[in-house]
């Protein structure tokens, strides 16, 4: 048996396998940035107008990709 695991999630993996933990967080972090913008008078405000736009997007990523 081989004794292959993530080093950050801990996943159990087959020998030459990466883990896609660390591409799915950075994922993660870049949909809320992308979300994320600053007004004119300095606050962090949510662009609801681009969630729609990712919706779709997202919806056709898990589809092929499962997630």
């Amino acid at each position: 048996m081989f004794n292959y695991r993530c080093k950050n999630c801990g996943a159990f993996l087959d020998p030459a396998e990466k883990c896609d933990c660390e591409t799915l967080k950075r994922r993660k972090i870049r949909a809320v940035q992308e979300l994320l913008s600053e007004s004119e008078e300095g606050q962090i405000v949510i662009d609801f107008s681009s969630l729609k736009k990712r919706k779709r997007q997202n919806y056709i990523e898990e589809e092929l990709l499962n997630v």
